[in-house]
């Protein structure tokens, strides 16, 4: 079993702040601000986060629509998250027997395991604590720069801050699909104009899209991508499988009891929701920095 560490978190400490917030809810990069409680505001990391097992290192994917999990070659990125059927359920299924099956990077973790995040376990007691990711050096930035948000804060996020519905959109940029999130007070840049569902749509194929053009001014003005990448997870006792769902999931730093953890869904169908889940999946992580 993993040796049991002293930190939990419970109380959101204000790690690594920024020092203010820009006039406009962006930063000079382009991030968004944005609310997840009445007092608190945070700016997300640049790209989903993963592992290299051979320098043991953590860093953040290049672009938003990275992941190392599944490749679509009908998409000019050579990455996408769209269903690889839209009738399946588990429409990818590759049995993982070995670590090394993953390769030298690893972008898909079980809960909590900013610590150890090779582990491959279907016991739950290896999952006890909750270590967060962003307790770790992630590329150049020095350690606890960056944290996993709560429930709370999700929620907040997704449903009570204003305008919060406008600010959630379920899209693809040139063939990958993800959840866009849109920053507080967001106005439309010159040039792009939101794209609805028809009441007509038909999924996945009317799935909103932009183009790359589209999406780096939406990227300028503070959106954030969160890709439909893979799920790992345990479908029988010992045997572990990647799946291409048409759900992405991503880890929460929270739980409703002793065996699973919160993790939020994202899909066409629903956009994003909140579902418990076995801490011992695999899901993907995007981390968030507090600022003042």
């Amino acid at each position: 079993m993993r040796q049991a560490f002293s930190i939990l978190l419970i109380a959101m400490v204000c790690i690594g702040c920024e020092s203010s917030i820009p006039s406009d809810n962006t930063t000079t990069k382009g991030i968004g601000v944005f609310s997840v409680s009445e007092t608190k505001k945070v700016t997300f990391s640049p790209s989903n986060l993963y592992y290299d097992r051979e320098t043991s290192s953590w860093n953040f994917f290049e672009e938003q629509w990275n992941a190392l999990t599944i490749t679509n070659l009908n998409s000019p990125i050579g990455y996408s998250g769209r269903w690889i059927s839209a009738l399946a359920n588990a429409a990818y299924p590759e049995k993982i027997e070995t670590e090394a099956q993953l390769g030298k990077m690893i972008d898909l973790f079980g809960w909590g395991t900013g610590d150890n995040p090779t582990l491959l376990s279907e016991d739950i007691a290896e999952y006890t604590i909750f270590y967060d990711w962003g307790f770790n050096k992630i590329g150049n930035d020095r350690s606890k720069k960056w944290r996993t948000l709560h429930f709370e804060e999700w929620d907040y996020l997704l449903h009570k801050r204003s305008n919060a519905d406008s600010l959630v959109h379920y899209i693809s940029i040139a063939g990958v699909d993800g959840l866009m999130l849109l920053p507080d007070g967001w106005t439309s840049p010159s040039g792009i104009k939101l794209k609805q569902w028809s009441e007509e749509a038909i999924i996945p194929i009317d799935i909103p899209t932009y183009s790359m053009d589209e999406w780096r001014i939406l990227e300028k003005s503070g959106a954030v991508f969160m890709n439909a990448n893979c799920n790992m997870r345990y479908v029988a006792k010992g045997d572990l499988y990647l799946y291409a769902f048409y759900e992405a999931r991503y880890w929460v730093a929270s739980h409703s009891n002793d065996s699973t953890g919160v993790a939020i869904s994202i899909g066409p169908l629903w956009k994003v929701k909140f579902t418990n889940q076995p801490r011992s999946n695999g899901y993907a992580v995007r981390l968030v920095k507090d600022i003042k």
